[in-house]
């Protein structure tokens, strides 16, 4: 039985479920797009990483990559901001790229990588839904019972905290920042 579960908000689905002692299964859908990953190990600080993307992106922040261990592969999350006109104006939007590798230890060039996902959603969008998927395992398993299934380490409290600072803010606030 896994921890965690998947939210929607608008057209972005996040899914995160522990399974086992260090293993976690993650998927994102943006539209029509979506990807899975399945044995995302301990190796890396899966959850805590996408919650502080999160919290960049929310914040205003440009870019950011974090990568997932899959022992060996790798899957690298690329987030780019970028802006667009359309009948509403000048709107905001967030680039998400997911590029795969055979061996997370290579530490391969962007180049080498395989894309496995591109989409654009609204930056907000995708954080709300990692905020409510994270508040969800850490009802479901507090602190003691997220490291006991994540291999000892600490739910990312101060980051989650942080990203709901980030998004308690106006979206025009954090717009005059970038």
């Amino acid at each position: 039985m896994g921890f965690g579960g998947s939210l929607v908000n608008d057209a972005v689905k996040f899914d995160f479920v522990l399974e086992g002692a260090g293993w976690a299964n993650c998927s994102l859908t943006v539209g029509a797009q979506a990807f899975e990953m399945s044995g995302v190990s301990y190796c890396t600080d899966a959850l805590g990483d996408l919650i502080r993307v999160a919290t960049l992106m929310a914040a205003g922040h440009n870019v950011a990559t974090i990568s997932f261990d899959g022992e060996p592969r790798e899957w690298r999350w690329m987030f780019q901001r970028h802006w667009f006109d359309d009948l509403k104006g000048r709107q905001e939007g967030l680039r998400i790229r997911i590029l795969g590798f055979y061996d997370i230890s290579e530490q391969a060039p962007e180049a080498e990588g395989q894309l496995k996902f591109e989409a654009a959603c609204d930056p907000d969008d995708f954080a709300r839904v990692v905020e409510q998927v994270a508040d969800r395992i850490w009802s479901e398993l507090g602190t003691a019972g997220y490291a006991q299934v994540w291999g000892m380490e600490p739910f990312p409290t101060r980051a989650l905290v942080a990203l709901k600072a980030a998004l308690a803010s106006p979206p025009e606030f954090t717009t005059m920042l970038t």
